[in-house]
């Protein structure tokens, strides 16, 4: 980490759990899972704890009577900070992870149905990245997965995939005034904000968030 009154840098530990879902090279390539069905619920209903949230769009295939899942008439661009008329699809699925194996129980389930998976860290991606595509993917909500530990012996930080910049920066300047290179907007997502870069008012200083990356932990089907 950075110290505001020093000129030594110190580098970031960022540990993320981020989604590598390497299912395919090509998507015309093979057969994705377009629509809704049972079978994704009763994997997801199999595999996750009673106390994690998972939404399905109203006009899904599923089973709507359980009075444990949700339907919302959600939307791409309500779900991202970016109003995004642009994008038309909506997610076959939401599930609000809290911890790794959560994230890891949900690729199980994609791996064995051949669905997409995509992380939504802080929906602040341009591209949309995390609010899916046309082959109906399943987004993991990682809001909840938002710890933030510092090691103030070797001025590292251990940051969950969904904690928000604002928040980072008020515990790190805590611990003896140290932050991160980073950027300007409080409500940004780390996991997405890192791995796109992360371009900050100190780059040129300091360089990238994504260059001072010590180590990431990724979860996939296995």
């Amino acid at each position: 980490m950075i110290k505001f009154d020093s000129n030594l840098f110190f580098i970031v530990l960022l540990c993320i759990f981020q989604i590598i879902f390497n299912s395919a090279n090509r998507h015309d390539n093979v057969n994705f899972s377009k629509t809704n069905n049972n079978d994704l619920q009763k994997c997801l209903s199999l595999s996750l704890p009673l106390s994690i949230r998972t939404i399905y769009p109203c006009n899904t295939l599923t089973n709507q009577n359980s009075s444990r899942y949700k339907c919302d008439h959600f939307n791409v661009s309500s779900l991202s900070s970016i109003r995004g008329g642009r994008i038309s699809h909506s997610p076959a699925v939401i599930v609000y992870a809290t911890d790794n194996s959560d994230v890891q129980n949900v690729v199980k389930c994609a791996s064995k149905l051949n669905y997409i998976v995509n992380a939504l860290s802080g929906g602040h991606s341009y591209e949309g990245y995390g609010l899916g595509s046309i082959y109906n993917n399943i987004i993991i909500n990682m809001e909840a997965i938002n710890y933030i530990n510092i090691n103030q012996r070797d001025r590292t930080g251990t940051f969950g995939a969904g904690a928000r910049l604002g928040p980072i920066y008020y515990k790190t300047y805590q611990y003896d005034k140290y932050t991160i290179n980073a950027g300007t907007c409080p409500w940004i997502g780390l996991a997405g904000h890192a791995l796109g870069g992360g371009f900050g008012i100190l780059a040129r200083l300091y360089g990238l968030l994504a260059d001072n990356i010590l180590e990431m932990t990724a979860v996939n089907a296995q």
